[in-house]
C-alpha cells in the first residue's frame, strides 16, 4: 500500500466518523428540543385548567403528546373532548402519562413522561405540587 492510498483510506474513515458523530449530535439536539416543547405543553395543560376552571389532561395518544379538556371529568381522553394542543415531533417517541390537572391547576397525582429518539432517552416527572422537572432514571 502506498502512502497516497493510506491517506485516502484515512480520509474516508475520517469522513465516516464525522458523519456518525453528527447523527448522534442531531439526535441529542432533537431530544432536547422535544423535551423543551413537552415542558411547555405540560405548562399549557396546567394553565388551561386554571383558566377554564375545568380539568385538563396531558395524554400520550397514538404517538402524540396532547393536551385535552377533560369535559366529563373521568380522567381519560375521550373522542369529542376539546384538543388544546398536540405535539408530534418527527422521530420522537413518547411514553407515560396521563397527567391530570384539576380546575385549580393541581395535579391529580404524580407521574412521568418519557421521550426517546434512537437509544437516547429523557424523562420528565410531575411532582405532587405540580412542578415538572427533568430527571435521570426513575421518578421518585
Amino acid at each position: 500500500m502506498t502512502l497516497l492510498e493510506l491517506l485516502v483510506v484515512l480520509g474516508v474513515l475520517g469522513i465516516l466518523l464525522a458523519l456518525v458523530a453528527r447523527s448522534d449530535w442531531v439526535a441529542a439536539f432533537r431530544l432536547r428540543a422535544a423535551l423543551s416543547e413537552a415542558r411547555q405543553v405540560a405548562a399549557l395543560a396546567r394553565t388551561e385548567a386554571v383558566r377554564r376552571e375545568s380539568p385538563t389532561l396531558l395524554v400520550v395518544q397514538n404517538g402524540r403528546l396532547g393536551v385535552y379538556v377533560d369535559a366529563n371529568g373521568n380522567g381519560q381522553w375521550d373522542a369529542g373532548e376539546a384538543t388544546l394542543r398536540e405535539l408530534n415531533p418527527q422521530g420522537i417517541s413518547f411514553g407515560g402519562g396521563p397527567w391530570r390537572f384539576n380546575g385549580l391547576g393541581q395535579p391529580a397525582g404524580t407521574g412521568d413522561l418519557t421521550l426517546s429518539v434512537g437509544s437516547r432517552q429523557a424523562r420528565l416527572c410531575l411532582r405532587a405540587g405540580g412542578a415538572v422537572e427533568e430527571v435521570r432514571g426513575a421518578c421518585n
